[in-house]
């Protein structure tokens, strides 16, 4: 992992093979279930068990998510957190609109499926 601002190394992230692939595909494919059986509801609660955990971390001590990037000082860390905070309550006030159940349509007949092909690899940058 780059960081953006001095282009030095901040971390190195293994790169997993075909089986590890697998095996957390099928890890996550198992917890599915788990998850639509929660409902909006319990997927609401997950939000606000995030939000509340958030609050409960120190803004100084030992490192969390959020202290463990060293090219941003603690005051920028923490500024964020007010934004996140309130993108939690919005979600979970407006879940039936944003974290409901949702089937959406395909806009072609070649495009339908019965379930997904695969994991798809995401490449994002590091955000400074």
């Amino acid at each position: 992992m780059i960081n953006p601002a001095d282009d030095s190394v901040v971390a190195n992230v293994p790169i997993d093979g075909p089986a590890e692939v697998a095996a957390t595909v099928a890890r996550v494919r198992a917890n599915q279930p788990a998850c639509e059986e929660l409902g909006i509801m319990g997927r609401a609660e997950w939000l606000y068990k995030l939000r509340d955990w958030l609050l409960d971390q120190p803004a100084t001590g030992s490192p969390t998510p959020m202290q463990r990037r060293p090219a941003r000082s603690a005051p920028k860390r923490w500024a964020r957190l007010p934004y996140v905070l309130d993108l939690i309550n919005f979600y979970g006030q407006e879940r039936r609109k944003y974290i409901g159940d949702e089937k959406v349509p395909a806009h072609s007949p070649l495009m339908k499926a019965e379930e997904a092909a695969g994991p798809v690899p995401a490449r994002t940058r590091w955000s400074a």
